[in-house]
C-alpha cells in the first residue's frame, strides 16, 4: 500500500485489508512523507497486528518510486498493489489468488465505483469482464483497444505472481504513461483472467486522478465540451506510447487499429451519456 496523505480514507482500506478471508498475508505501507495524519494512524494499526510493515520515507519519492518501492520490499510469492482510499469485498484475495496460483497469471474481478462517502454511483467500469487471454499478440491487441475510462487500468490492482511482475522493467516506465501502459508491458508476459467473485470497490473522489477519474467540466460551452470530448477520444488511447513498447508487427496492427479505438471511445461515451442521463 504506497501512501500519501491518506489519512480520510487509510483506515477504511487497512480494515477491509486485515478482514480479508485469507489471512496469511503481509501488508507492506510505504508512506510517502505524508504531512497529514497518516504516520499516526498507521502506526497505530501496525502495533495492533504483526502482518503490518509499516516504512516512513524521508522524503516524497514520487507515485511510481512509491509502487516500486513496496515490491521491492515485498517477499511473498504473490503480490498485489492496494491503495489507501479503495475497499475490497473479504473473499477478495482468496479467490484471486486461487485463479492467479493456478495459471500463473494476473487475477482480477469486477469492479463498482464507489463515491467519497462510499456510496455505489454510476461508472462505465462497473461490471465489466476485465479478461486478456490467449496469444501475447492477441491479448495486448484486445487490450490496446479497450478503451481506458472502462476501467482496464484497473487490473493493476489484481492478484499478480511476484515471478511475472518482476519481468518489466520499470525503468521503462515514465509517469505519464499510467497504469494502463504499465499492463500493457505486463502483458508481454502474463495473461489476465477473469474471477467472477467478489468485487473491488474504487473510491473516486476530488483527489483521485488517472483513468477512472472522469473530470467535471463546470458549464462549458457546446464548442467547448466537444473540444473536451474530441480531445479525450482522440488522445486517451496514448498510441504512439503503446506503439514504443511494441514489435514492428504489433506497431502495425495498432495503427490499424486505431480508428476503432477512436470509434469505440466515441460510441461508448455517447452511450454512457445517454444512460446517465436517462438512469436516475
Amino acid at each position: 500500500m504506497p501512501v500519501y496523505n491518506g489519512e480520510k480514507y487509510i483506515r477504511e482500506a487497512v480494515d477491509s485489508l486485515l478482514a480479508q478471508t485469507f489471512t496469511d498475508l503481509e501488508l507492506i505501507i510505504s508512506d510517502n512523507a505524508s504531512t497529514d495524519g497518516t504516520e499516526a494512524i498507521c502506526r497505530e494499526y501496525a502495533a495492533r497486528d504483526t502482518r503490518i510493515r509499516y516504512i516512513r520515507q524521508r522524503e516524497n519519492r514520487g507515485v511510481v518510486a512509491n509502487f516500486q518501492f513496496v515490491l521491492a520490499k515485498a517477499i511473498g510469492e504473490y503480490f498485489m498493489w492496494a491503495a489507501a482510499d479503495d475497499v475490497w469485498d473479504i473473499i477478495y484475495i482468496e479467490t484471486l489468488l486461487s485463479i492467479s496460483s493456478a495459471y500463473q497469471c494476473v487475477a482480477y474481478c469486477s469492479l463498482q465505483a464507489i463515491d467519497a462517502n462510499g456510496k455505489k454511483i454510476m461508472h462505465p467500469a462497473n461490471n465489466q469482464k476485465f479478461e486478456f487471454t490467449g496469444s501475447r499478440f492477441a491479448r495486448r491487441l484486445k487490450y490496446y483497444i479497450q478503451p481506458n475510462f472502462m476501467g482496464k487500468s484497473g487490473s493493476i490492482y489484481g492478484i499478480f505472481p511476484v515471478c511475472r511482475l518482476r519481468k518489466i522493467d520499470f525503468q521503462t516506465i515514465e509517469h505519464d504513461d499510467g497504469e494502463d501502459i504499465c499492463i500493457y508491458v505486463l502483458l508481454e508476459h502474463t495473461e489476465i483472467r477473469h474471477v467472477g467473485s467478489g468485487f473491488f470497490y474504487k473510491r473516486l473522489h476530488n483527489d483521485c486522478h488517472g483513468g477512472f477519474a472522469m473530470q467535471e467540466m463546470g458549464n462549458p460551452d457546446i464548442f467547448e465540451r466537444l473540444l473536451f470530448f474530441a480531445r479525450r477520444i482522440l488522445l486517451d488511447s496514448k498510441l504512439f506510447r503503446y506503439i514504443r513498447r511494441s514489435s514492428a508487427i504489433e506497431s502495425v496492427f495498432l495503427l490499424a487499429a486505431y480508428p476503432i479505438t477512436v470509434a469505440y471511445n466515441l460510441a461508448y461515451t455517447v452511450f454512457f451519456k445517454i444512460r446517465s442521463i436517462l438512469t436516475p
